[in-house]
C-alpha cells in the first residue's frame, strides 16, 4: 500500500506531465471548470436515460400491457421519476 506522501507525489507528477500543474500546485480555475462541466453534461445524459426507462415503463402500464405491478411498484416507479426529474432540473441549472 501507497502511503499518502508518494500518492501525492504521483498525482503532482501527473499534472506536470499533463500541462495542468501552476507552481502553486493548484489546478487551473478553467480546467477545473472544464472538467466539472463535463462531468454534469455525462450525469444529466445518463439521468435522461433514466428518465426514458422510466417512461418506457409508464407507457406499458398505461397501454395494459404490465399489468403484475403491486402499489408498492407503482410507488417506487413514481418515486424515481420524481428524483431524476429533480436531479435533471439541479444539474441543469448548474450548467446554465
Amino acid at each position: 500500500m501507497r502511503n499518502l506522501h508518494s500518492l501525492a507525489q504521483t498525482f503532482s507528477q501527473a499534472r506536470q506531465a499533463s500541462g495542468t500543474y501552476q507552481s502553486n500546485g493548484a489546478w487551473p480555475p478553467l480546467a477545473f471548470e472544464r472538467r466539472e462541466r463535463h462531468d454534469r453534461l455525462r450525469i444529466k445524459g445518463e439521468l435522461g436515460k433514466q428518465g426514458s426507462n422510466l417512461n418506457q415503463l409508464t407507457y406499458a402500464v398505461n397501454a395494459g400491457r404490465l399489468t403484475a405491478l403491486t402499489d408498492d411498484d407503482l410507488r417506487v416507479i413514481d418515486e424515481a421519476r420524481i428524483a431524476v426529474e429533480a436531479a435533471t432540473a439541479l444539474i441543469r441549472t448548474l450548467l446554465t
